[in-house]
């Protein structure tokens, strides 16, 4: 009776663990650069971990390349890639 426990323990344990390493990268990012500022959003699991970011800067003063800088240095950080979507 132990035995056929302590198997279906460890093949669930398993699955467990591979289905976060080598399960699919959800990745959702949106940019809104509109009225003066620059809205970053980003939701993403990446290998079974959830990450949330969103912030807003002022960017009436920033053109489009210092933008895109942002964002990509933002995305960098976050280990989130654009090609990822």
């Amino acid at each position: 009776m132990k035995n056929p426990l302590i198997l279906l323990i460890a093949v669930v344990m398993l699955c467990s663990i591979l289905t976060s390493c080598m399960g699919k990268n959800d990745v959702r990012i949106s940019v809104d650069d509109s009225n003066g500022k620059l809205v970053l959003k980003v939701k993403a699991n990446k290998k079974g971990k959830d990450i949330f970011y969103q912030k807003s800067f002022d960017a009436e003063e920033l053109n489009k390349a210092q933008k895109e800088l942002i964002v990509k240095h933002i995305l960098d950080s976050l280990g989130v890639n654009e090609k990822a979507q």
